[in-house]
């Protein structure tokens, strides 16, 4: 019962960054309207920028990021975590900064959007999604898996899982080996003195059907009653 509530509590414990990391993408996301003009910026080369936004299933949409300078590319996905969606990576170079996006929602919804740096170390740049073909893309519509995140939701989780276990076997060896040495150093001191003399008669048992005296070991004949070197009786 103790084995088990041990393992319970080290699960318990792992999963508190789970819940955690978990969290992390529902709180930093800002939220878009339609037809609503938003400004973004990144703060480092490769950085992201995160957004959420209200989507019909079927609809077509038409996201476009524009800046004077900048690449971006553009992901979308039906779940905060960007483990799979579609994205585009056009030159926004050929299009006056501009990256454009057009899409058919999978789902009705909320979808999130990640707009990432290519270029600069800080940019800023214009954010908006409208209903319909508005625009024509900057690139072509592809798929996208990515595992990272994944890894980050999982990962802490496991180690502490692993840490924990690992703290619990060892503990529990070691227990086993003190209760062991702790049985051993309490046996009485009554039963070692049998155990000592059970081994003696066993010893003199075992003389006697070999014809020798129990006490010198001297040899005897079979009639004998008494040991002609050392006098004792034998019995």
């Amino acid at each position: 019962m103790k084995t088990y509530k041990s393992i319970l509590i080290i699960i318990t414990i792992s999963l508190v960054p789970l819940l955690f990391t978990a969290t992390i993408p529902w709180g930093i996301n800002n939220r878009l309207e339609i037809d609503e003009l938003e400004y973004g910026s990144t703060n480092s080369y490769n950085s992201i920028s995160r957004y959420i936004v209200y989507l019909e299933q079927g609809s077509y949409y038409t996201l476009s990021v524009t800046d004077f300078w900048d690449d971006f590319v553009i992901r979308i996905s039906d779940t905060p975590y960007m483990i799979s969606g579609k994205k585009v990576d056009g030159n926004g170079y050929d299009y006056g900064g501009d990256e454009i996006m057009v899409f058919q929602a999978s789902r009705t919804g909320d979808h999130y959007i990640q707009v990432i740096n290519k270029d600069r170390f800080w940019d800023s740049f214009n954010i908006i999604i409208e209903r319909g073909v508005t625009a024509a893309p900057t690139g072509v519509l592809e798929d996208f898996f990515n595992v990272n995140y994944l890894l980050v939701l999982i990962l802490p989780s496991s180690i502490l899982f692993l840490i924990g276990l690992c703290i619990f076997l060892v503990k529990r060896s070691r227990k086993k080996a003190y209760l062991k040495l702790k049985t051993a150093s309490t046996v009485s001191p009554y039963k070692k003195q049998e155990e000592k003399e059970t081994i003696i008669h066993e010893k003199k048992d075992k003389r006697k059907l070999s014809n020798y005296c129990p006490f010198c070991g001297n040899k005897l004949e079979i009639t004998s009653k008494f040991c002609p070197n050392c006098g004792t009786s034998i019995k």
